[in-house]
């Protein structure tokens, strides 16, 4: 019996070590750098294997794809529950950011370039890469060898962070425009548009004072539940609307044409302030406020209009079309942050 035992033990013994060797062979045939991961932020890789070498480019070029949509639909609620009175709308709306998530890849995937492929027995392993550039870089590399049109001084994006980098960057602030697409803003110079996450609409938020419409905060340092007010002096006879652009770039507005001299908002014998809150569950929002004056009336009511229910539109307009409606108008404004 002892014998019989220790037979099996041998047995046992070389099996396994058969069976090892057979593992390690199996990975021997994976080149080593194969499914790495980039230790530079700025540069993704896609992998692919098949036995046809433009197989596996393709499946290479598809790993980046689906990275860069992962990168983008994880900045953006995709599924908002904010359609909740249409079921349809919800999906559509669903439906065409990833339309327009998808044209955005395809545009992009044309910079991907093979980094390394090798042919281990009948299977072809290729790495491909794509620099993941910051919209900055992504501009300056575009338009190296181009001079482009200045942006005109009357345009109020050349007050914000953003203009203001680019200035560094290229050594003047090119003419761009911003628009909202399904779910995305995008900013666009000439043929060329940028895809822009959400992180980046703060960038297009600015402090501006004007001596025609002076705009002071109660406080621009928030906490959730914190009241604070404004006050606004007109000095003069033209019409004053107040106009808030949330943490989404929603426009909303508080109140529009009217034409007093100096305003308190809100009324401060009737309410405590407006309440500060943050979307999402957020740590951090970042909101901006202007104060408008112009020489004739504006529709402004074709924005969002400030109430109970105001912040649950996901379709209201976005602040690009605002700051094409202002531009021959006086304004102040405040950029407030508010903490949990």
């Amino acid at each position: 019996m002892v014998k019989l035992f220790t037979l099996l033990l041998l047995l046992l013994f070389f099996q396994g070590c058969k069976e090892q060797v057979k593992v390690k062979n199996e990975i021997q045939i994976v080149p080593n750098w194969y499914l790495k991961n980039s230790l530079n932020s700025t540069i993704i890789y896609g992998y692919g294997s098949s036995k046809i070498l433009e197989n596996a480019k393709s499946k290479a070029r598809e790993d980046i794809a689906k990275i860069i949509k992962v990168k983008i639909q994880s900045s953006f609620s995709m599924t908002t529950s904010a359609n909740k009175s249409s079921k349809s709308n919800n999906e559509n709306f669903t439906q065409q950011t990833q339309s327009s998530i998808s044209e955005y890849t395809d545009m992009i995937l044309t910079n991907i370039k093979i980094d390394k492929y090798i042919q281990v027995r009948d299977t072809w392993f290729v790495r491909m890469s794509y620099i993941n550039l910051s919209t900055i870089h992504q501009i300056k590399k575009t338009f190296t060898a181009t001079k482009l049109k200045e942006m005109d001084k009357s345009n109020p994006l050349i007050n914000c962070n953003f203009s203001k980098s680019l200035k560094v960057s290229l050594g003047y602030i090119p003419s761009y425009s911003l628009f909202f697409k399904n779910g995305l803003f995008f900013l666009n110079i000439k043929e060329y548009n940028f895809i822009l996450l959400d992180n980046d609409i703060k960038k297009f938020f600015f402090s501006k004072s004007n001596a025609n419409i002076k705009l002071t905060s109660s406080k621009k340092q928030l906490k959730i539940g914190d009241y604070f007010h404004f006050k606004i002096i007109n000095t003069k006879n033209d019409y004053v609307s107040l106009i808030q652009i949330d943490e989404e770039g929603k426009i909303i507005v508080h109140f529009d044409n009217l034409t007093a001299k100096n305003m308190t908002y809100p009324n401060l014998t009737m309410f405590e302030g407006l309440q500060a809150g943050i979307l999402n569950n957020n740590n951090t929002a970042v909101e901006m406020y202007l104060a408008v004056s112009c020489k004739e009336k504006n529709n402004f009511t074709i924005f969002e209009q400030v109430g109970l229910n105001f912040n649950e539109n996901k379709d209201a307009i976005r602040f690009p079309n605002l700051y094409n409606t202002i531009r021959k108008c006086d304004y102040s404004s405040i950029v407030i942050r508010t903490n949990r």
